[in-house]
């Protein structure tokens, strides 16, 4: 498919995102957001950085890495050279706010995670959220809730971070665990 040399618009990107179905998480971030980190220059002093996501990658032990295209440094020796591309995992970027940002037309990011992205904001393993919710620290219907489909045999755990991170908030010895 080709437009006519004439046509003053040129052809629209498309992207292609590839879900996979164990443990996947929603991406915090979405190509064209403006996101800022903290990283060393070319003279090794740490900085704020600034850039524009260009792409993602899912990796099933790490979550959500992001390629991001750096904003130009006016400072810089050679501000009209090409930015390095860097990569950077979810936990290491925060979100510029901007008034072309796509997260305006999603809807509100959900209270309730799938296990693996709770245990991650929780800094806990997957294994102490289920253990803490047999022990009873966790309840069903409070911090977390059952989403298993009938008949499935797998089950679909969500939690309810702020509430997890409330019942976490009491010292262990006032905590009450079966």
């Amino acid at each position: 498919m080709s437009r006519s040399k004439t046509s003053p618009h040129p052809l629209d990107q498309v992207w292609l995102v590839v879900v996979p179905q164990l443990d996947f998480t929603e991406p915090q971030f979405h190509f064209g957001e403006r996101v800022q980190w903290a990283g060393e220059n070319d003279q090794r002093v740490w900085q704020r950085q600034t850039g524009c996501i260009i792409g993602m990658t899912f990796i099933r032990s790490h979550g959500w890495e992001y390629h991001i295209q750096p904003d130009l440094d006016p400072v810089a020796s050679n501000p009209s050279a090409p930015a390095t591309l860097i990569t950077l995992p979810v936990h290491d970027l925060t979100r510029l706010e901007a008034a072309t940002s796509i997260q305006s037309y999603l809807q509100p990011p959900s209270a309730w995670l799938p296990t693996a992205h709770a245990a991650q904001v929780l800094g806990l393993s997957a294994e102490q959220l289920r253990k803490l919710r047999r022990k009873g620290l966790f309840k069903v219907g409070t911090h977390c809730r059952d989403m298993t489909i009938p008949g499935s045999g797998l089950p679909r755990w969500q939690w309810e971070v702020e509430r997890c991170q409330q019942a976490l908030a009491v010292p262990p010895a006032k905590r009450w665990i079966r």
